[in-house]
């Protein structure tokens, strides 16, 4: 990892308690901050409180947060790459007429929009750490629980429906343990594209002995691939075989990361070794359903 002061932090909710703490920390040990507020009044106030680092701190203005494409601007503009982002905005109010419009339905939203955004916008970001609350462990229902020492292992098990019909304070709890579990099965669903190229077997073995047959190929080097994303994989394969659909993890349909992680070029190939890739779609098919077939003689 670069040093810090070749890195910039995207932090949420500049303008809290809490964050301007993590701010001043981040910036005393070399970091440029790009912070997000919700309005230009904010904006304003933690410019000034800042002022002696105006030219590594900068503030952008995003009023909705549950909406993935707000945060587009919010990772341009910097003159270093946004390597990380640091997430503690989230919904608070205990002045409540309605417990999902108000409270659980921004809090889940708001979470999945900001790594949607990072998996679309900031393909230098390293890692994102989100601030949840011990809101997210206790169980209210279990009342002080003498005895019972609370850790990471322990979740506040109040769900949606139930949320939706609670109390205020309940309610609000409740949506920060639910904003966290939709953080983590995001996670499970949209692994990381580590690498973006693929080609078919059949494809390589054609290539492999075209590239001993013909003259022209000697001395040359070849890349014999085909972008490819985990998004587009799962799509094609919950549409194009049914009796997978409870198998494979839907992700975010239909996302396109072009912009967000390199891209591979067998052109050459092409043209030299006079192969035709195969569509992914194609590929996967196949592969899939003699891996199912084989499946079903083993049972």
């Amino acid at each position: 990892m670069t040093s810090p002061s070749e890195q910039t932090l995207l932090i949420t909710g500049a303008n809290g308690f809490l964050a301007g703490h993590v701010i001043k920390e981040a910036l005393e040990q070399g970091y440029d901050i790009r912070g997000t507020v919700r309005s230009p009044e904010s904006a304003k106030k933690i410019r000034h409180l800042f002022a002696e680092y105006a030219e590594r701190f900068s503030v952008f203005v995003i009023r909705d947060l549950t909406q993935r494409d707000n945060y587009e601007n919010a990772f341009v503009g910097v003159s270093k790459p946004i390597t990380g982002v640091i997430s503690i905005a989230a919904p608070f109010t205990l002045k409540v007429e309605d417990n999902c419009r108000q409270l659980l339905d921004p809090a889940i939203q708001g979470a999945i929009a900001m790594l949607e955004a990072v998996n679309l916008y900031g393909p230098s970001v390293q890692r994102v750490v989100t601030t949840s609350s011990f809101t997210a462990i206790i169980d209210l229902s279990k009342g002080f629980r003498p005895g019972h020492v609370y850790s990471e292992e322990d979740w506040n098990p109040m769900t949606y429906a139930e949320a939706a019909n609670a109390d205020a304070v309940s309610a609000y709890c409740a949506s920060k343990a639910l904003a966290e579990k939709a953080i983590w099965d995001w996670m499970e669903q949209v692994p990381p594209t580590d690498f973006a190229g693929f080609v078919d077997v059949r494809v390589a073995a054609k290539a492999h002995i075209e590239a001993y047959k013909r003259p022209e190929a000697g001395g040359h080097r070849f890349l014999v691939a085909s972008p490819f994303s985990y998004q587009a994989a799962v799509d094609a394969l919950r549409e194009d075989i049914p009796e997978l659909v409870n198998r494979i993890p839907e992700g975010t349909k239909g996302m396109d990361i072009s912009d967000t992680v390199y891209s591979v070029s067998g052109k050459k190939a092409e043209k030299i070794l006079e192969i035709q890739y195969m569509p992914l779609r194609e590929s996967l098919r196949d592969s899939f359903l003699e891996l199912l077939e084989a499946e079903r003689k083993l049972v």
